[in-house]
């Protein structure tokens, strides 16, 4: 009966340590140098968190800073040759100057998100 409790539990913490490393796959530092739009939100310089559920190609991307969502838009997971060296964001210009996130890019993985460029 005992052995049978012990089992159990490391096959319940088993599972919920493949749940977090499942859900930490989906995410990445992003820090933003100059004001941005994404979604029609205003994102102001600084570090965020970019978080998405799944695998692609098309994901539900939040853009979350201390613990709030500041924007949430639709992106689209592509895939690199090699791995990011660097957390970089890509910044697309309009032609009435405003400016939008447009790509996320992640140190040591072989993805990148590009964001809905819809404002």
């Amino acid at each position: 009966m005992k052995t049978l409790r012990v089992i159990s539990r490391t096959v319940a913490c088993i599972g919920i340590s493949v749940s977090t490393a499942a859900f930490a796959a989906n995410r990445g530092r992003v820090h933003i140098y100059s004001p941005v739009t994404v979604a029609g939100e205003r994102l102001a310089a600084g570090d965020y968190i970019a978080r998405w559920d799944g695998d692609g190609p098309g994901v539900d991307l939040e853009i979350v800073q201390r613990r709030k969502v500041r924007a949430t838009t639709h992106a689209v997971v592509k895939n690199l040759k090699e791995a990011s060296v660097n957390d970089t964001s890509v910044i697309a210009t309009h032609a009435d100057g405003t400016q939008s996130l447009w790509q996320i890019f992640f140190s040591g993985r072989g993805i990148f998100l590009e964001l809905d460029q819809d404002r």
